[in-house]
């Protein structure tokens, strides 16, 4: 009984670890002009409210086009990025 309670626990533990490990590598992009970090300056979601720069609130739940704009650390590049989500 022990062991399949260890078991639980160490593939909850893996999917933690894969999640935390994926939302960094998206997060962390860097600058195509000095390669530094890139940080989210702000966060648009055309079908929702946005509260602030980086907050929003969908009121649709089917897809939509987000607007993301980064800008660079050290010398201000901003860049911009459009996908689709839901």
């Amino acid at each position: 009984m022990e062991e399949n309670k260890i078991l639980f626990l160490a593939i909850i533990g893996c999917i933690i670890i894969y999640a935390l490990v994926r939302a960094y590598k998206i997060s962390d992009i860097r600058c195509p002009k000095c390669g530094e970090r890139m940080e989210l300056h702000s966060l648009e979601d055309p079908m929702g409210a946005n509260i602030s720069k980086k907050v929003t609130f969908s009121f649709y739940q089917g897809p939509r086009k987000y607007k993301e704009a980064w800008v660079c650390e050290s010398c201000n590049h901003q860049v911009q990025k459009q996908y689709w989500g839901s």
